[in-house]
């Protein structure tokens, strides 16, 4: 403790004063002292990484979740199966590998990926299998074709992407009988908010195309959009300003024209890119939508099984 003796006089007497220097003492640093906003994310990252651990398929015969990645060059697809995995690992991670700054699609290859869960060899329910990117060059990009046979569960892993072709039914890597764990349960699009208006009718045709095909075998689709921090310098400073920013909204809203998504498909998240540790408000962007992914895939299970027993009870009722 510091202090500093000082003499005053009053007349004819005299005394000492002990002046005491010392900062006022701070109360220590607790959780529950944080602010509103702070405890707002911590809660929310806890309940939706809870309902991701605890996740589990209701159909015996279907062991994952199958989350099908597509989008246009650069806009983060490697990058967001990364981020996911990081968050669920609780520490930065880098599988999928993605280049910084690209032109062309770093990804080449038909590749499915899983997450670890606790002891080796155990794995979360759900995978991410990562494409190319939607390049409109003859000569460059995945054929919208191959997602579209991807999507039915015919695409082998290891299959390289050929912009020129689709994948033909006699090569080696054409799942002739695929199994409802082949099959895509979810359609995830991924596009950089900071360049939505840079994409092209042409990409936009490619986007809806296949979009077009998901709708027709029920599957659910949703949207990522990356790079949010980009796009918004509000979000730049403070990645929870992200729902306040007018600039991102309206950013979703024209997204949510050009592809016909709906906004409350629409999930704005920042991966993981420059981080060298995990943050609590980058984490419960993802886990927000990985939720729904998971949700979405569920009740898809769930219809395509009651719809596959309608057909079958069609199908006796004519017989008799």
């Amino acid at each position: 403790m510091q202090s500093q003796k000082k003499e005053l006089s009053d007349g004819e007497q005299s005394y000492v004063v002990v002046l005491n220097l010392q900062p006022p003492h701070e109360p220590p640093h607790h959780p529950n002292h944080e602010p509103p906003e702070v405890q707002l994310v911590n809660r929310d990252k806890d309940r939706e990484l809870q309902y991701v651990k605890n996740y589990k398929p209701k159909k015996d015969d279907v062991q994952h979740l199958r989350v099908l990645v597509h989008g246009p060059v650069g806009a983060g697809k490697s990058s967001f199966i990364d981020s996911v995995d990081s968050v669920l690992r609780g520490r930065i991670a880098g599988r999928a590998l993605a280049e910084a700054e690209v032109t062309t699609s770093f990804t080449k290859q038909y590749k499915t990926y899983k997450i670890p869960k606790g002891q080796p060899g155990e794995f979360y329910p759900f995978v991410f299998s990562d494409t190319m990117g939607l390049e409109m060059k003859g000569d460059r990009g995945v054929h919208a074709e191959d997602i579209k046979l991807a999507l039915k569960g015919r695409v082998k892993d290891g299959y390289r992407f050929n912009p020129a072709s689709k994948l033909s039914d006699d090569s080696k890597y054409y799942n002739a009988e695929p199994t409802k764990n082949d099959k895509v349960h979810v359609l995830v699009c991924v596009v950089p908010a900071d360049n939505i208006l840079l994409l092209t009718k042409d990409d936009m045709r490619k986007i809806k195309d296949i979009r077009e095909t998901a709708s027709e075998l029920g599957i659910p689709q949703l949207a990522v959009l990356t790079r949010i921090d980009l796009a918004c310098q509000e979000i730049q400073k403070d990645l929870k300003n992200v729902y306040k920013s007018k600039n991102l909204k309206k950013t979703m809203e024209q997204f949510s024209q050009l592809a016909g998504i709906p906004m409350n498909c629409i999930f704005p998240v920042k991966n993981y890119d420059e981080e060298i540790n995990i943050k609590d408000d980058v984490d419960s962007l993802i886990l927000s939508v990985l939720r729904r992914i998971i949700s979405s895939g569920e009740d898809f299970i769930n219809d395509m099984e009651t719809k596959g027993t309608f057909i079958w009870l069609s199908e006796m009722c004519v017989v008799l």
